[in-house]
């Protein structure tokens, strides 16, 4: 009988933009380096925006067409990511901390990756299935809602390059 895979299995990671030496085959020491990748999983709502979204379409007709066509042109793809605050912003080792300073300012580029399969908290390994999302930070949104815990909301620019369901092969 087969299973529903639950949560606990979503792995997000911020990594500087230039660590990653070829986004079309990145390596699971890239993403695994604690020098330049960051774990914000655990700091993550589960009501984050990291995916495709509809791609962009002409429809142009010639007199050759028979019916409607529709061509794809570009790709896109969006993400918003909402963190809780930490307490403590003194605290260095707090994600929450982590993820705050990742993504309070403006104009810094990343790469996102998001892999969905093995626990959360395993490390990046050959096998894996991970997507990138190019992205640059935009002015975050801070959240204050009645009986809800402190929040930001990291908004993101996409930069239009990304790897999708890339199987890392080391």
């Amino acid at each position: 009988m087969p299973s529903k895979l639950l949560r606990g299995h979503v792995k997000i990671v911020a990594v500087e933009y230039d660590a990653i030496a070829n986004p079309a085959a990145p390596t699971s020491a890239e993403l695994n380096s604690a020098s330049f990748a960051y774990d914000i999983s655990c700091a993550v709502l589960d009501d984050y925006t990291l995916n495709f979204t509809d791609s962009d379409t002409d429809d142009t007709l010639t007199v050759c067409d028979i019916g409607n066509t529709s061509t794809r042109t570009f790709v896109n793809y969006e993400a918003e990511l909402t963190g809780l605050r930490d307490a403590d912003i003194s605290d260095s080792a707090s994600v929450y901390n982590t993820f705050f300073k990742l993504f309070m300012a403006p104009d810094v580029k990343y790469w996102l990756v998001k892999r969905i399969g093995p626990a959360q908290a395993a490390n990046f390994a050959a096998g894996d299935s991970v997507s990138l999302y190019s992205v640059s930070t935009d002015y975050p949104t801070n959240n204050a809602e009645d009986g809800s815990m402190l929040s930001m909301t990291a908004n993101f620019k996409s930069l239009g390059d990304y790897n999708q369901n890339y199987t890392l092969l080391t």
